[in-house]
């Protein structure tokens, strides 16, 4: 069985590249699998004026240090793809491209990701498999996005949503709607990164330079949800502060910074932690996978991530909320222990597993 994978396998993001490779992984055990190299739709007016140039090199050079521990993850970045992914032949930048000249496979195979979030994709209908002419369909935990889908943009994705011979999306919320729309179940199911456990994600990891014990923040955009915890607990524990960023945010958490880590490094990072702080939904994903005691927290640019909802249901892991009476807040009542949780969603990680057996096994 020959079949292609279409995900967001370039961002430069830990959660991306990390669950890209366990689906290759999960997959190959199945058949002959590659991931298609599509590169989404162009967002219209993207180029940058002359202005915003010259204010972007004029902030690199002021923020040297900072630039090139970015440009070092860049490259460990890229590294990563090239070791451990495999990837077609074929590029395609954009719809019209892969529309033109589609891949050949007896099975495709869309997930997981952001991959049905049209806002984040410019549209990008490849990812609904649109491009297909003839073989089985199938998704796995794809995700609508933070804060889901319009009802507009529903309508316009139902009738690929019913060619899906097997549809498994990560929001539970949205189960009951699209089953009455497409007329048979679909699935709920778990990120591919927890298809993994700890012994295989330990393979790929690289060892660095770090304390015995520590706690590590892991934070996508500053919030004080995280840093009054933060606080909280190095009051308690007295163990030195490790910090990854997850985008090119000033923080005001003072610590050991580690942004020129990539992908292997990350998982290190994160599997010797004592404590996990994060408002990171694969840095909670982590957090659980190898057990670390965490705290995870609500975003402020993405309050009630949808993400979510099926892993708090299933296990009742605390997030933090932005906003408390941080002077009445007791903290210890949102410390999380990963391993606890993770007993939680063994039943629901194997049945997401026995999903995509089912999925694979007619095809030959």
């Amino acid at each position: 069985m020959k079949g292609g994978i279409i995900t967001l396998h370039k961002a430069n993001n830990y959660g991306a590249a990390l669950q890209t490779y366990s689906m290759l992984q999960v997959l190959n055990k199945y058949g002959d699998f590659e991931i298609i190299d599509y590169n989404m739709n162009i967002k219209e007016n993207r180029t940058k004026s002359k202005a915003s140039k010259i204010i972007s090199k004029f902030n690199n050079i002021i923020h040297m240090k900072r630039y090139l521990e970015f440009r070092t993850r860049e490259y460990r970045f890229e590294r990563f793809r090239e070791k451990y992914l495999i990837v077609s032949e074929s590029s395609y930048n954009g719809d019209h491209a892969i529309m033109l000249n589609p891949p050949t496979y007896d099975v495709y195979i869309t997930g997981s990701d952001q991959t049905f979030n049209l806002d984040l994709t410019n549209n990008s209908f490849a990812f609904y498999l649109n491009f297909v002419k003839k073989g089985k369909k199938v998704s796995y935990s794809s995700s609508f996005g933070m804060h889901g889908i319009s009802e507009k943009q529903m309508n316009k994705v139902i009738p690929y949503l019913e060619q899906y011979e097997y549809l498994s999306i990560r929001e539970q919320e949205y189960k009951r709607s699209i089953e009455e729309k497409i007329g048979h179940e679909i699935n709920i199911s778990a990120d591919p990164v927890l298809l993994l456990d700890s012994a295989e994600w330990k393979k790929i990891c690289s060892n660095i330079n770090k304390p015995p014990k520590y706690i590590l923040v892991f934070e996508m955009s500053n919030g004080m949800n995280l840093k009054n915890s933060l606080q909280w607990l190095l009051e308690i524990t007295k163990l030195p502060i490790l910090i990854i960023q997850g985008g090119r945010i000033k923080s005001d958490i003072t610590g050991k910074f580690y942004n020129d880590v990539g992908p292997c490094e990350f998982i290190d990072l994160l599997k010797d932690a004592s404590y996990v702080l994060t408002n990171s939904f694969h840095g909670t994903l982590f957090s659980i996978i190898f057990g670390n005691k965490f705290m995870c927290f609500e975003e402020i640019k993405y309050p009630k991530d949808k993400r979510y909802s099926k892993l708090v249901s299933e296990t009742g892991m605390k997030i933090v909320p932005n906003s408390a009476k941080w002077e009445i807040f007791n903290y210890a009542d949102f410390m999380n222990d990963g391993t606890e949780i993770y007993g939680k969603m063994k039943t629901w990680i194997d049945s997401s597993k026995q999903y995509l057996k089912e999925a694979l096994k007619e095809i030959g």
